[in-house]
C-alpha cells in the first residue's frame, strides 16, 4: 500500500466517522424534540380539561341561581373540577421533578 492510498483511506474513514457521528446527534434531537411535542400534547389536553370543568361548574352555579336552589348539579361539578385540578397539578409535579 502506498502513502498516498493509506493517506486516502484515513481521511475517507475520518469522514465516515463524521457522517455517523452527524447521524447520532440528528437522531437525538429528533427524540428530543418527540418528547416535547408528547409533553406539550398532554399539557393541552390537561388545560382543555381543566376548561371543560370550569364551564360545568359555573354553569351549575348558574343554573342554582337561576332556579333558587342549590341541587347535585353543583356537587357533582365541584368534585369533577377538584379531580382535574389535582390531575393537572400532578402532571405539572411530575413534569417539573423530570426537569430537575
Amino acid at each position: 500500500m502506498t502513502t498516498f492510498e493509506i493517506i486516502m483511506a484515513l481521511i475517507g474513514a475520518a469522514i465516515s466517522f463524521g457522517f455517523g457521528l452527524l447521524a447520532y446527534y440528528i437522531h437525538d434531537a429528533e427524540k428530543k424534540r418527540e418528547g416535547r411535542e408528547s409533553t406539550r400534547d398532554q399539557n393541552m389536553l390537561y388545560l382543555v380539561n381543566c376548561c371543560s370543568a370550569s364551564m360545568d361548574l359555573s354553569d351549575a352555579v348558574a343554573i342554582s341561581m337561576k332556579n333558587g336552589k342549590c341541587n347535585g348539579e353543583i356537587e357533582a361539578a365541584r368534585i369533577k373540577a377538584n379531580k382535574v385540578k389535582c390531575d393537572y397539578r400532578d402532571f405539572l409535579t411530575a413534569q417539573g421533578i423530570q426537569k430537575m
